[in-house]
């Protein structure tokens, strides 16, 4: 059940790498079992962090407009405070405020994309642990590392 969730959620998310890849021309496949989605080609570092933060930015954008949004029809709408706003304020105007935080918060969840594409860009390595020599290895985990 939570991983038929999960894939829900991050579904939308994924689909959002897909388009970023298809905005720089190139391949990819949605892996649904393990759900990313996982490059066909070479990218350059700067394709690299445009996909990784698109959906991000992507979203939090379209978050961002609906809350501009309500925040300009506020002072048009004559309620004089947010309290009397909110007793009386027609429903569809109250839901642009909370469809805008609901899909902020949805796009917080990709808040990690973000520092990893900036990661990126400014050419820091990833938090992988440093390469050890392989002279600490027995015959048997050469074979299994070697392929």
């Amino acid at each position: 059940m939570v991983f038929k969730l999960s894939a829900y959620i991050g579904l939308p998310h994924a689909l959002l790498h897909i388009l970023a890849y298809r905005l720089i021309g190139k391949d990819c496949v949605l892996d649904l079992n393990q759900r990313r989605v996982h490059s066909l080609e070479e990218r350059t570092p700067k394709e690299a962090a445009f996909v990784k933060m698109f959906p991000t930015l992507a979203i939090g954008g379209l978050a961002v407009i609906l809350l501009i949004a309500w925040a300009v029809t506020i002072p048009f709408s004559g309620y004089g405070s947010l309290a009397t706003y909110y007793r009386t304020a027609d429903l569809w105007h109250q839901a642009i405020w909370w469809i805008g935080i609901a899909i902020l918060m949805y796009a917080g969840m990709g808040i990690l994309h973000l520092y990893w594409g900036i990661r990126i860009l400014l050419g820091k390595p990833s938090h992988s642990p440093p390469h050890q020599p392989d002279e600490h290895l027995s015959s048997r985990d050469e074979q299994h590392y070697s392929h």
